[in-house]
């Protein structure tokens, strides 16, 4: 006997959390139709098993604590059929990337960051979203830090 909408809901909520749009493909591509597929989410809603606000939060800082910058987790957000009111909610709420970058910058390269590394860092750091005006300044900021280091 096939599942309801609703079980197949909960089964894969169960598994991972999941944005309302990312759930409802889900269900659509198991083959349920457009009214259950609603009726379910508002239940699931309802029962506060489905938050995108939450679901985008929770992303969103665990895409950061993984060092990526805004522009990746703004598209994750966005592959993920969040809305557009939850994504810049999440948006607002991290943490400065400017913070990120200094702090990823710090623990990579206590010593300075080597001059045959540092195409391939700015590089790296843009393709892990972050603006390549933050990577460029955090990356002047440790060079100077490291430099008014050596003077003293």
């Amino acid at each position: 006997m096939r599942r309801s909408a609703l079980e197949q809901g909960i089964i894969c909520l169960s598994a991972r959390m999941h944005s309302a749009g990312e759930l409802a493909e889900k269900l659509r591509r198991k083959g349920y139709e457009e009214a259950e597929i609603n009726e379910a989410l508002s239940r699931l809603r309802d029962y506060g098993y489905l938050d995108d606000q939450r679901y985008a939060d929770a992303l969103s800082r665990s895409l950061q604590r993984r060092g990526y910058g805004p522009g990746r987790v703004s598209a994750e957000l966005s592959r993920r059929r969040v809305s557009r009111e939850d994504k810049s909610y999440a948006m607002e709420e991290m943490a400065d990337s400017m913070d990120v970058l200094r702090g990823f910058l710090a623990r990579k390269f206590p010593e300075g960051i080597p001059e045959e590394k540092r195409e391939k860092t700015f590089a790296a750091l843009v393709r892990r979203g972050f603006s390549s005006r933050d990577v460029r300044r955090a990356m002047e900021e440790a060079a100077e830090f490291i430099q008014d280091s050596d003077e003293r």
